[in-house]
């Protein structure tokens, strides 16, 4: 929360290594939510091989759990490694397999984030339309789960996907709604990124004084 990633891994590293070999059911979940975070510090680091690998042994312990939401949890995480490493078809894949699981399951949380995960990949993939149409379904999704985070990813992807269609008025309207979130989240990460997207949108678009402002 202080934006000390390399210290945060070195914490989550010294802490998985303190669990017994033998793990109990309340000891796994432990494990299942170290490898959680790890991973998502992992990548805030660009350390995407260690983040993907960190996910796989999520997906282990998830299973060893019979967890539906852990396993739909760590599919998605995967899916974020395998797009940060430009493995878009993986990302996909992971991304359906945790859209199916989390729906058997009735995880809704994990099936917004199932939702932007599999948005994202088809946005990688340029399939403009596509995404929209996700898009408007993991926003739905989480404004009525009031998970203010997945709203602001949700606004993210549909900001990025009219820019691929080429609808720069609608993509400003939905980065300014994200960036807004992000704010009131005290969230530096997502604010960079939706300031660098509201940015390149005035690029794409030749305001380049406005493009240079933001």
């Amino acid at each position: 929360e202080t934006c000390a990633p390399p210290a945060a891994s070195r914490y989550y590293g010294l802490a998985l290594s303190s669990l017994p070999a033998e793990l109990d059911p309340a000891s796994l979940k432990r494990q299942a939510q170290m490898l959680e975070e790890l991973g998502e510090v992992l990548l805030i680091q660009a350390q995407y091989a260690a983040a993907a690998d960190t996910y796989r042994k999520m997906l282990k312990v998830a299973e060893a759990l019979g967890e539906a939401p852990c396993k739909a949890r760590a599919w998605n995480g995967l899916s974020w490694a395998q797009d940060r490493l430009g493995d878009y078809s993986g990302a996909l894949d992971s991304a359906v397999k945790a859209e199916a699981i989390a729906r058997e399951a009735g995880a809704r949380a994990e099936l917004a984030r199932a939702l932007f995960r599999r948005g994202w990949a088809l946005f990688r993939m340029g399939q403009a339309q596509a995404v929209l149409d996700i898009g408007e379904q993991a926003l739905a999704l989480s404004e009525e789960l009031e998970g203010r985070r997945d709203v602001a990813f949700s606004l993210k992807l549909l900001g990025i996907a009219h820019i691929l269609a080429g609808e720069y008025g609608g993509a400003k309207k939905y980065q300014e709604r994200a960036l807004r979130l992000f704010e009131e989240m005290g969230d530096p990460w997502g604010v960079a990124n939706l300031l660098n997207n509201l940015g390149e949108n005035a690029r794409i678009q030749g305001d380049y004084v406005n493009a240079v402002d933001i």
